[in-house]
């Protein structure tokens, strides 16, 4: 499942929830871990209770939304130091 997929970027830490402590405008007790408790919350509710400018499907991993830790390479692209430094080079430093 969909929900499946992105439970298991967070277990990686490839996700995390943005901004951080987020909840939905009804309370903090709406917040992302309350979405992820139940696999329907995100899709009865993920796109309303905006909240810090976020709806829970955009602010919360489980709901396919927060932050990627993800390093995308596009093609050549190297920081301004030179093309030693690569996205292969930064996730090396880890």
């Amino acid at each position: 499942s969909t929900v499946a997929n992105f439970r298991q970027r967070i277990k990686e830490k490839q996700c995390n929830d943005s901004p951080k402590g987020w909840h939905d405008s009804d309370g903090s007790k709406y917040n992302c871990a309350w979405y992820a408790s139940v696999d329907s919350h995100c899709g009865a509710y993920g796109n309303t209770y905006r909240n810090f400018g976020k709806t829970a499907n955009e602010a919360c991993c489980d709901c396919g939304g927060g932050l990627s830790n993800e390093c995308t390479d596009a093609p050549n692209w190297h920081d301004a130091d030179g093309p030693q430094y690569d996205c292969a080079w930064y996730a090396s430093k880890g």
